[in-house]
């Protein structure tokens, strides 16, 4: 055999992938939260769109179209549609529904334990969602379509980046109404005694949680990311040199420093519980940042 005969056959093969083998890999993926995945793919094939169960393969947040279109400063579908496209950095999966103009996230099935963001609902346990077949995308004649294509099995939007792109919405709706000359919807607050609770709950030593902790440290990074943003920005807001602000403003920055921080296996407990314990200082600060006086 020649030398090059011999590089061309020890060559690795790239596999190309198309889109129709990307849609029916996502599709034998989705189908597994059907209850039924015989009638699910007939109503994909007749109807183009069937129900699938939520909180097993994933969960679903439910964001408003008037939020959504804030945040992509556009109002044709085409257009949210492209930003959307490129808003979330790691990526995901996202559906609109035409008809209620809402916005559907794909996220990871456990996200409905911890989300507690204003004006969106969380599709978790005993929740079902109406799913457009792979390909579908665009609005046309469809009741729902694919705004963002899942680019392959299992991939799924970042709470995070999802929260994020909700407060950026709503200080640009906020913006807008006050250019119009209208009032402005006053932000609803978050809802900390969920996470307080949890998180007082994890720094007992008898409770089940602490036999967890690599959950435990998930459930409070979770909460972290969305308590860090939200205090910081009411401690920027506070009048300068309180000391309430530059108290929350040290806790956000101690609360990523100590979820940030390397552990090994033997010391997960304690990371745990310390984790637990910035959660609930970063609750006690937004508590005290939404004072009706902050000093």
């Amino acid at each position: 055999m020649r030398e090059n005969e011999s590089a061309e056959h020890t060559r690795p093969r790239v596999q190309v992938h198309t889109r129709e083998t990307t849609h029916a890999a996502v599709a034998t993926w989705l189908l597994c939260a059907a209850d039924d995945r015989a009638i699910a793919r007939k109503e994909w094939d007749e109807q183009r769109l069937t129900l699938l169960r939520c909180g097993s393969l994933f969960a679903a947040i439910r964001l408003p179209g008037d939020i959504v279109r804030a945040a992509a400063g556009a109002e044709e579908p085409a257009h949210v549609d492209a930003y959307l496209a490129t808003a979330l950095p790691r990526g995901g999966a996202i559906i609109a529904d035409g008809y209620a103009a809402r916005y559907y996230a794909l996220v990871p099935a456990s996200t409905g334990r911890w989300w507690h963001v204003p004006d969106t609902v969380c599709l978790g346990s005993g929740s079902y969602l109406g799913v457009p077949r792979p390909g579908i995308e665009g609005l046309d004649d469809v009741r729902s379509y694919w705004s963002v294509p899942m680019e392959g099995p299992g991939a799924l939007c970042s709470p995070t980046e999802v929260q994020a792109l909700m407060r950026y919405g709503q200080e640009r709706n906020g913006a807008d109404q006050r250019a119009a000359g209208r009032a402005v919807v006053q932000r609803v607050p978050l809802d900390i005694q969920p996470m307080r609770s949890a998180a007082e709950q994890a720094c007992d030593v008898e409770s089940p949680d602490s036999r967890d902790p690599e959950g435990t440290i998930a459930t409070m990074r979770a909460y972290t990311e969305v308590l860090a943003p939200e205090v910081k920005l009411l401690a920027t807001r506070a009048p300068a040199g309180g000391r309430t602000a530059m108290a929350a403003l040290i806790g956000v920055e101690e609360g990523r420093r100590r979820l940030s921080a390397r552990s090994s296996t033997s010391d997960l407990h304690r990371v745990a519980r310390r984790a637990a314990m910035s959660v609930i200082a970063l609750c006690t600060h937004y508590e005290n940042l939404t004072r009706p006086s902050v000093k």
